[in-house]
């Protein structure tokens, strides 16, 4: 599958945050920068000069720059003299700028020389100025005058406009209809934002594109401007923006508290941690996903800022899965792999299955992928006693990082230090002593699946392959949601001569919708009597809980199944609906099926 086409729009610090992240998982970007800065140096030029503000726009180019030396060039700022206060890039935009008489050659050639990533285009070529008209009739004139402003918001929200009008480049139009997703990044609301969002022709050009419209939201207020707002003020402040023309598909936004000193400094002026509703999010047009965006608060970081790279994988599984995830908001995965894996011995006598390869890769990061791009971002991972293998797999290994560093293996680096930032794992061990079989990792896992919450289970030694790199349980989990049923499960087709190998799933159909009826564990000749197999791969409602609780209380001793759960949770009245698969299921459980597996990856590289 080819890497999405991802536009960004914005300018400032939230572009630069939201472009360094994003530039180390697809080539295909294209930042739109807003126009009308007006401070500092850019403001200087502008005024002295009459070019183009090439602030905002040398941010974005520094973010997607893969040269260190230069990027560190075009930051440079003067301290003295009568430079001081401009940055070298500013200085080369303008001068380009004025020798060519092209700002976007200016922008074309600074790109090439910073060895960028993807493209940064003008919104507009248009010298504009920032107009905010209040309710009550002020008028404010430039993006410097809004420093400290503070809005009358009494009556209703301000408007935004740009003098003279403003018009979309050609160029920035094309890349909006050729995206796969259109991304809104984090900024000032009514400056950086509004002043790329009103901009002639981008709604409409945004109204005409297919690609996914996601808005991720600041993570802090602006005192005076955005007092109070909380996710949801926010994205609707943007569509205004937009005309109403355009509804966002996705916002994205912070769960997680920011580090005590860093609010306690924000308060002090005026500035707080941009709340959030849930109940209320749940309700909008939108998909609302939360999650810990914010970057470390490690007692080195002094201002409250997005961690470029949680926010640019979650992007990422969003384009890649061309934006296909449910209000059912599922954030968890159960993957139980603690068992012995005497079908591979002696190999897993020293291995764990979990972790043979298959390719370059261990088989539950096949898994993991799937699930991260079905949008799920946390994981339980039910292990044996020996499970170092796989906690070092998914940790850091600074011997080998420093390695890669010093000989300049900078992909390679980034590969290994990806496994650890891409998802969050839990490791809840299975030990000998507690009971066997598929519902004690359920059983064990229970404390880390909140009550409201639905979780995905699955087996920890095989997956659903598409060649396309889609995703099969981004798939499940959108077929469920249709169905409307608590809870569901994946069924694989194959040949019923085969059947007798597995667990058959029996089926009810009602309304055009099929319903699971009970399993058949392997079944003989004169049982098969359909051909869909169980490869163990559920979406529960935390219902299911009680009656695996019920199930191991009382026959501690012994094997639990989680179809007797299952069959118990079903009696009792509630639906689980049966989506079958359209990718192709690879087993790892036999050195027959394992083979064929790698045989079936390598071969289709």
């Amino acid at each position: 599958m080819k890497d999405p086409k991802i536009v960004v729009i914005g300018g400032g610090t939230g572009s630069f945050e939201l472009l360094s992240g994003l530039k180390k998982y697809t080539p295909n970007l294209t930042a739109l920068v807003s126009m009308a800065d007006d401070g500092g140096s850019t403001g200087v030029l502008r005024d002295e000069y009459g070019v183009l503000p090439p602030g905002d726009i040398r941010k974005c180019l520094v973010a997607l720059s893969r040269t260190p030396e230069l990027r560190n060039l075009f930051d440079y700022r003067f301290s003295d003299g009568g430079l001081a206060g401009h940055s070298f890039g500013n200085l080369f935009l303008s001068t380009v700028e004025k020798m060519a008489g092209d700002f976007a050659r200016a922008v074309e050639l600074a790109g090439k020389l910073l060895n960028i990533t993807g493209r940064v285009l003008p919104i507009t070529l248009d010298n504009v100025t920032l107009v905010i008209e209040e309710a009550n009739g002020r008028i404010t004139r430039g993006q410097s005058q809004l420093n400290d402003k503070t809005f009358a918001f009494e009556v209703q929200r301000p408007t935004v406009r740009l003098e003279p009008e403003a018009h979309i480049t050609p160029e920035a139009k094309q890349a909006i209809l050729d995206a796969d997703m259109i991304v809104i990044a984090p900024g000032s609301l009514y400056s950086s934002l509004a002043a790329a969002l009103v901009v002639d022709g981008v709604a409409e050009a945004m109204a005409q594109s297919r690609a996914h419209k996601v808005f991720v939201c600041n993570l802090v207020s602006e005192h005076g401007q955005t007092d109070g707002f909380g996710v949801h003020d926010y994205a609707a402040e943007i569509e205004r923006f937009l005309g109403n023309k355009v509804q966002l598909d996705i916002v994205l936004y912070n769960t997680h508290e920011p580090a005590p000193a860093l609010l306690k400094r924000y308060k002090e002026e005026d500035r707080t941690w941009v709340p959030f509703d849930e109940t209320l999010l749940s309700k909008q047009h939108y998909i609302a996903i939360g999650d810990d965006f914010v970057a470390d608060g490690n007692g080195q970081r002094t201002l409250i800022r997005h961690n470029p790279d949680k926010i640019a994988a979650k992007i990422l599984q969003l384009a890649k899965n061309r934006g296909r995830i449910s209000k059912m908001n599922i954030n968890k995965a159960i993957i139980m792999m603690a068992g012995y894996g005497t079908r591979r011995l002696p190999i897993t006598k020293a291995l764990e299955k979990c972790m043979l390869p298959v390719g370059n890769r261990p088989v539950v990061d096949y898994i993991v992928e799937d699930c991260i791009r079905a949008g799920i971002n946390e994981f339980i991972l039910v292990v044996g006693e020996e499970f170092d293998q796989v906690k070092r797999y998914y940790g850091h290994n600074q011997i080998l990082e420093e390695y890669l560093e010093d000989k300049g293996k900078l992909d390679e680096l980034e590969e290994i230090r990806h496994l650890v930032k891409k998802a969050r794992f839990h490791y809840v061990v299975q030990d000998q002593h507690q009971p066997y079989g598929t519902a004690t990792p359920v059983w064990l896992s229970r404390h880390l699946i909140k009550p409201d919450e639905k979780v995905l289970v699955l087996n920890g030694d095989a997956f659903f392959y598409r060649e396309d790199g889609t995703s099969e349980l981004a798939d499940f989990l959108e077929q469920a949601e249709k169905a409307g049923t608590p809870s569901a499960i994946l069924v694989n087709e194959v040949p019923k001569e085969e059947i007798h190998k597995y667990g058959m799933v029996l089926t009810e159909e009602r309304d055009g919708k099929e319903f699971y009826k009970g399993i058949i564990e392997k079944p003989t000749k004169e049982q098969a009597s359909t051909n869909l197999m169980n490869p163990g791969s559920y979406l529960f409602d935390p219902a299911i809980f009680a009656f695996v609780d019920k199930n191991i209380e009382q026959h501690f001793e012994g094997e639990h199944y989680l179809v007797d759960a299952i069959n118990d949770y079903v009696n009792a009245g509630n639906d689980m609906a049966v989506i079958r698969a359209k990718g192709e299921y690879l087993d790892c459980g036999t050195t027959e099926s394992w083979l064929a597996a790698n045989q079936r990856i390598i071969g289709s590289k």
